[in-house]
């Protein structure tokens, strides 16, 4: 069973989905979770890194994210795909879980500030995050 399958199975089927990041899934395709998130975070955290940004591990790189990204107003564009959105509101939750209700909240209040409003229902959402194959978002118990 794959890591994000044994995430599926284990939410409890009376509570509400929530979401995280899991460089592992990632990781287990070859593919490589710091280079995703180094290139997407902003100025600032390459000046505070300890090292470069591709020598840092997820959780630094997420800290990181954390401290100096959550503050940037153009970090999260209302004009990114509904994934990028999603992954850089996750990447920059103070919580590595985050309920379904209160990304999409996130996410819809992002839109309502675009020059053009788009909205998305929240089982579209929960749609589009469960078959994301390009950042690691899993559905998680």
């Amino acid at each position: 069973m794959t890591t994000r399958a044994a995430a599926r199975k284990a939410r409890s089927a009376a509570g509400e989905a929530r979401y995280t990041i899991m460089p592992e899934v990632l990781e287990s395709q070859g593919r490589s979770m710091a280079t995703i998130v180094a290139t997407r975070l902003c100025g600032a955290c390459a000046e505070h890194a300890d090292a470069p940004l591709a020598a840092l591990t997820f959780t630094q790189l997420r800290a990181l994210a954390r401290e100096h990204c959550a503050g940037d107003p153009d970090f999260v564009s209302p004009h990114a795909p509904v994934l990028e959105a999603a992954f850089r509101l996750l990447l920059v939750s103070p919580d590595d879980e985050v309920p379904l209700s209160v990304l999409h909240e996130r996410l819809s209040t992002l839109w309502t500030s675009a020059l053009r409003p788009q909205s998305v229902s929240t089982e579209a959402l929960a749609r589009v995050l469960r078959y994301d194959t390009r950042y690691g978002i899993v559905e998680i118990a």
